[in-house]
C-alpha cells in the first residue's frame, strides 16, 4: 500500500497543529502582557504635573457630589491607581470613609504611602479585581462610586456597571469617565496608520498602533445606553476631560499642560472647562454621572 497520500495528510496536520500552538502562545502572550502592563502603571498620576492638570477638571465636576454627602458616607474609588482623585476626596471630607480600590500592586503601594504622608487616616486602599470586590460589597452601601479612566485599557470592566450600581444606595452617584472613539480616532490618524483609524470607526474595542493590548472606546450616546443598561438616570449632560490637551505620550500633538507655565494652565482649565459640554465627544475621555 503507497503511504504517501497518508503521510502527505500527517505532515499537513503537524504543520496546523504547529501554527495554532504558536497562535495559542502569541494569545497566551498577548493576554499576559496586558495584565502584567496593567498592574505596572508607568506613572504616579497622583503626583504628575500634567495629571493634576486633569484632576482638577473631574474636581470641578465631582465637587458638589463631594459637597452634598452626608457624615460617615462611604466613596468607592475603583480602578483608583495611585490615588489621586481617593485623596483628595478624603482631604476635602475627613468624615466620610473612602476606599480605592486597584488590581495594581505598584499602584496601592504607592496609594498608601500618599495617604500615609498626607495623614488621611480615613483613606484606605485595597488590592483586588474590581468585580470580586463589588462581590464582597452589601447591597446599597455606597454613597458615590468613582470608574475614571478604567476601561479603556480593560474592557471587561464596563461589565462591572451593574455591580457599581447594585452597591449604590437609592439617590446616589456613580461618576465614570470612558476614553472617547474621536480620541483614538485622531492618535491613529496622526500616526498614519489608517488600519487602526478603520478600527475605531467600526469597532468598540480592538488592537490599535501595531500594539497587542486590547483597548476600548465609546461615544456619549453609548456611556448613557450602558448607564442606562445599569440602571441609572444620568444627571448631567457628558462633558469632555482635555478638549484642547493632551499627554506627550497621547501622540496627537495638541498642548501638554505641564509644558504651560502656571498661568498658561490656568486660562487652559478655563477654556477646557467651558468647552466640555458643546466637546464631549472630542475630550481625551467622556465623563457621565449617572444617579441610583
Amino acid at each position: 500500500m503507497d503511504d504517501g497520500p497518508m503521510e502527505g495528510v500527517k505532515s499537513a496536520a503537524r504543520w496546523l497543529a504547529r501554527v495554532l500552538r504558536r497562535a495559542a502562545n502569541r494569545l497566551d502572550v498577548t493576554v499576559d502582557t496586558q495584565t502584567w502592563v496593567m498592574k505596572h502603571p508607568r506613572r504616579d498620576m497622583a503626583d504628575d504635573p500634567d495629571e493634576r492638570h486633569y484632576e482638577l477638571q473631574y474636581l470641578r465636576w465631582l465637587e458638589p457630589f463631594i459637597a452634598g454627602l452626608p457624615s460617615g458616607a462611604t466613596v468607592l474609588d475603583l480602578g483608583c491607581g495611585y490615588g489621586r482623585l481617593a485623596l483628595a476626596i478624603a482631604g476635602r471630607r475627613p468624615d466620610c470613609a473612602v476606599v480605592g480600590v486597584d488590581h495594581s500592586p505598584p499602584s496601592i503601594r504607592g496609594a498608601r504611602a500618599h495617604a500615609a504622608e498626607r495623614r488621611l487616616p480615613n483613606c484606605r486602599f485595597e488590592e483586588a479585581d474590581l468585580a470580586e470586590f463589588l462581590s464582597r460589597q452589601d447591597e446599597a452601601s455606597a454613597d458615590l462610586v468613582l470608574f475614571v479612566e478604567v476601561s479603556f485599557f480593560a474592557p471587561r470592566e464596563l461589565g462591572v456597571l451593574p455591580q457599581c450600581a447594585r452597591v449604590l444606595r437609592p439617590g446616589a452617584h456613580l461618576f465614570g469617565a470612558f476614553r472617547s472613539q474621536w480620541f483614538n480616532l485622531v492618535h491613529s490618524i496622526v500616526a498614519r496608520d489608517l488600519r487602526s483609524a478603520r478600527i475605531v470607526c467600526d469597532a468598540r474595542d480592538g488592537r490599535l498602533w501595531g500594539g497587542g493590548h486590547r483597548l476600548w472606546w465609546q461615544t456619549p450616546a453609548e456611556i448613557q445606553q450602558a448607564f442606562t443598561v445599569a440602571g441609572l438616570t444620568m444627571v448631567a449632560p457628558c462633558r469632555g476631560v482635555g478638549v484642547l490637551s493632551a499627554l506627550r505620550e497621547d501622540g496627537v500633538g495638541l498642548v501638554q499642560p505641564a509644558s504651560l507655565s502656571d498661568e498658561e494652565r490656568s486660562i487652559l482649565l478655563d477654556l477646557e472647562l467651558s468647552l466640555a459640554e458643546a466637546y464631549a465627544a472630542q475630550g481625551r475621555y467622556i465623563v457621565g454621572v449617572g444617579r441610583k
